[in-house]
């Protein structure tokens, strides 16, 4: 038993020491939006701006991240959080007495130079220290930064069935829109 559990001990620390050396080089790294690690010569992709918001959720005690609908493609459509303390409910947001700011962009799926500044903000949010997420004594912060992501896929000003989503916020006819 004591020689197995020295074997899983050291076999263990190997593994663990393996880890620390290969995530040694990531630490202190700034995390950047796959746009910014191109020079800004591409936008980041649906599938790569999930990736990112949870890299960023990871590395915050003050980001709350989530999603209010799906698209008619099945995209889910993301939201985050900012605030000091951290609230997760409309109420605990109210109560908390401050200003509460919603910021959103991608209505047009073509749009996309909002959207990629506020996958930018959201980090600055959540990284602490920055003059960004100093606001957060001050505010409640809400960032959706992809109303349109089936119209962002398709490079169109409206969604996957051609509904221009600024359209419709009277009738919400489009499932992202009632979202």
């Amino acid at each position: 038993m004591y020689s197995s559990f020295k074997q899983f001990f050291k076999s263990g620390f190997v593994t663990v020491l393996l880890l620390l050396i290969l995530l040694a080089p990531l630490q202190g790294q700034e995390l950047l939006t796959p746009s910014e690690e191109s020079n800004f010569t591409r936008y980041t992709s649906y599938e790569e701006m999930m990736g990112y918001l949870l890299q960023v959720q990871a590395s915050s005690t003050e980001m709350v991240l989530s999603g209010y609908g799906v698209t008619i493609e099945g995209r889910e459509q993301p939201y985050a959080i900012f605030s000091r303390p951290l609230v997760t409910t409309p109420f605990e947001a109210h109560i908390s007495g401050k200003p509460i700011l919603l910021l959103g962009a991608n209505v047009h799926g073509g749009e996309k130079t909002v959207r990629e500044s506020l996958l930018i903000l959201a980090r600055e949010f959540a990284t602490a220290g920055t003059e960004m997420n100093q606001l957060l004594d001050k505010l409640v912060v809400l960032i959706a930064p992809s109303i349109n992501p089936d119209g962002f896929e398709h490079n169109t000003r409206g969604n996957a069935t051609g509904a221009d989503m600024n359209r419709d916020y009277t009738k919400l006819e489009q499932p992202a829109s009632r979202n």
